[in-house]
């Protein structure tokens, strides 16, 4: 099963420099950790448990990598959460009782 994992780190109260960094070293654990980017979130086909678990490790990683900044890693991070992407519902487009099929006239 597809599972995602949303990061956003906190740029208004941080530098952004520092926050460019950050972002760059998960970027880069994510993807050791099997998870790969899908526009603003992490994708891996895994179970939910193993999935949290890759994640969390990736995290341990960055602030084992960063341990130099001013701040603990979980003080730059305005989110961080993850869900199964088969409970992911659309809003581009119309609610699935609403579409119709319909045949071509012969």
């Amino acid at each position: 099963m597809r599972y995602a994992v949303i990061i956003d780190l906190d740029y208004v109260s941080n530098d952004y420099e520092v926050c460019k960094t950050i972002w760059a070293t998960i970027r880069d654990e994510m993807l050791k950790q099997g998870f790969y980017p899908d526009g603003r979130r992490f994708v891996i086909n895994a179970p939910n448990d193993e999935a949290c678990g890759r994640a969390r490790k990736a995290m341990e990683m960055v602030e084992a990598r960063l341990e130099h900044l001013e701040k603990r890693l979980p003080n730059y991070l305005k989110t961080f959460y993850g869900f199964r992407l088969d409970c992911v519902v659309s809003l581009l487009v119309s609610p699935v009782e609403n579409i119709q099929v319909q045949e071509p006239d012969q």
